[in-house]
């Protein structure tokens, strides 16, 4: 497998190719100061310790072969992506068959998203279903954008407190079990209290369904 020339970025730690060569490509995306994989290849525009390919997420998806990835994975990455469907057109592209993704993002009713002018895209509970098949909730979602080959089968809903707030955090860490426990009180959570007690951030599990 070789990466094409016209893409410009930075291998840092000398992985990739050997990982291509392997077929154990995981990669971590928008990885910032702390990775959270310590198996992924780390991507991010601006370089740090835990950078392993420095520069856009797009030019290094696509370097990439189809079909070379297992796994892919971010935290708060997602919201700052422009064209965020072509984005994930080329996630499809790369990813193995049953390739597995997990995007973390600030929930909508976080009080800090809206502090950051870099922040672009809005997540909830239902964003994903426009976008991958789902059969977690009973409200119908308008399937004209959705991908065939993505099939989200678990979202959980994360509640905190930052220091030094920590028995609010404990409180919130409890009020978390509570509303992921089933999807109806995770529905009923986001439609009635979310601007009540305002949610930290949500994760989406999905896996890459093609031949």
């Amino acid at each position: 497998m070789v990466i094409p020339p016209s893409y410009s970025f930075v291998d840092k730690t000398n992985r990739l190719h050997d990982c291509l060569l392997s077929g154990s490509l995981i990669l971590e995306l928008g990885v910032g100061n702390k990775k959270i994989n310590p198996d992924a290849l780390g991507i991010d525009l601006i370089d740090s310790p835990s950078v392993d390919l420095i520069g856009d997420v797009f030019d290094i998806l696509r370097s990439l072969p189809n079909n070379c990835v297992s796994h892919i994975e971010s935290s708060h990455f997602i919201e700052h992506i422009d064209s965020f469907p072509v984005f994930l057109q080329e996630i499809i592209r790369v990813s193995k068959p049953k390739c597995t993704l997990k995007f973390t993002a600030p929930h909508f009713s976080n009080p800090f998203f809206y502090s950051d002018p870099t922040h672009k895209n809005f997540y909830g509970l239902y964003t994903f279903n426009y976008y991958a098949t789902c059969s977690l909730f009973a409200r119908t979602i308008p399937t004209y954008s959705q991908l065939s080959s993505l099939h989200l089968y678990d979202i959980s809903l994360s509640f905190r407190s930052h220091r030094p707030h920590y028995i609010r955090h404990i409180l919130r860490r409890f009020f978390s079990l509570l509303i992921n426990s089933t999807r109806w009180s995770q529905e009923f959570y986001e439609e009635c209290l979310c601007w009540v007690l305002p949610c930290f951030e949500i994760t989406y599990y999905i896996v890459v369904n093609k031949v």
